[in-house]
């Protein structure tokens, strides 16, 4: 189902370039979608001992949300101007990913975009992530979408990973949403579809112990093989896709999803997210760590049916503004 509602987080309102505003009129002209334009407005130094009268603290504290607000307000004219409404609101709260998560969970918002593209480390590395990226992908209720490139281009060649394997009732109705995910992105942009799953070949023995037997290990890994190509299929069938779209790779999780995204030129990547277990490794251990500060696609995390933020209390000194920008057609 198409997302109604999309929430854009917004980094810096004052910036002249904002690639994920970009991919969010986009995404919002092609599902029909309205969109909320968030922000965060905080200042260590204003919530620490910097300031030592509460009064002036919270006066100078709504002056930052305002300005913020200003320069949300501009933005916000500019989604209004292509036809789309455009609602806005900056809060003055801490941490910014539970602010996020609080704001999608009590708006019913479809998807949540945020971005990385442009941030620049001391080493010269583009899009780095930063803690709140982190965060913000393992906590966020909704469908999270990563904005690593400028925004400019449409989809043309999407990636979704899956775990057939898993046993899980929980895993494999992710799996399903993954999918479809994938396939809703393929139509709207008529890019093509490639449905990924990565496993690890059997290491270090020679033999493999199967129910009693002694199995050299290339027979053991041929069978999985079988086994796995087969589960493939159902899956493909499942979903109506052709047979040609499933492609099953061997290796490290990190390198093989790496090298898929090569091999399939892929602009965006569709996975899994869940708080525990083998998928989260792939989206929030050191492994997909590196797969993560290496992509050059943008990501779509999915979350399990279910998922539930594990947020605290707002700051002390919450403060939420916000307006709005009905959709028009500048002159």
């Amino acid at each position: 189902m198409k997302p109604r509602k999309l929430l854009a987080l917004i980094d810096e309102p004052a910036g002249s370039e904002h690639p994920v505003l970009r991919r969010t009129c986009s995404l919002a002209k092609d599902f029909g979608a309205d969109v909320h334009l968030y922000s965060v407005a905080y200042n260590s130094q204003l919530a620490g001992q910097a300031v030592k009268n509460e009064e002036d603290r919270e006066r100078m504290i709504a002056i930052l949300v305002e300005k913020h607000l200003d320069n949300m307000a501009v933005l916000a004219d500019r989604v209004a101007q292509q036809g789309i409404d455009c609602s806005y609101s900056v809060a003055w709260d801490y941490p910014a990913h539970e602010s996020l998560a609080r704001t999608v969970a009590d708006g019913g918002y479809g998807l949540v975009l945020f971005g990385s593209f442009g941030r620049v480390s001391s080493a010269g590395k583009q899009s780095i992530l930063s803690q709140t990226d982190w965060q913000t992908l393992a906590n966020c209720p909704a469908p999270c979408l990563l904005v690593r490139t400028s925004g400019m281009n449409p989809y043309n060649s999407v990636l979704a990973a899956i775990d057939p394997m898993h046993g899980n009732e929980t895993t494999a109705a992710l799996d399903a949403e993954i999918i479809e995910t994938g396939k809703l992105m393929s139509h709207t942009f008529g890019a093509s579809l490639r449905i990924l799953h990565a496993y690890r070949p059997i290491a270090g023995e020679a033999e493999f112990p199967v129910e009693g037997e002694i199995l050299p290990i290339d027979l053991t890994e041929k069978s999985m093989q079988e086994s796995i190509e087969k589960e493939l299929l159902e899956v493909a069938r499942a979903h109506e896709l052709d047979p040609g779209t499933m492609l099953l790779r061997h290796g490290r999780p990190a390198e093989t999803i790496l090298q898929a995204i090569a091999e399939t030129f892929a602009d965006l990547i569709v996975m899994g997210a869940i708080s525990r277990g083998r998928v989260r490794d792939w989206v929030i251990g050191s492994t997909a760590e590196q797969v993560i500060g290496d992509l050059d696609c943008d990501l779509l995390a999915i979350k399990p049916a279910g998922f539930r933020a594990r947020l605290g209390k707002p700051d002390k000194h919450h403060l939420l503004l916000d307006g709005y920008r009905a959709a028009y057609e500048a002159a």
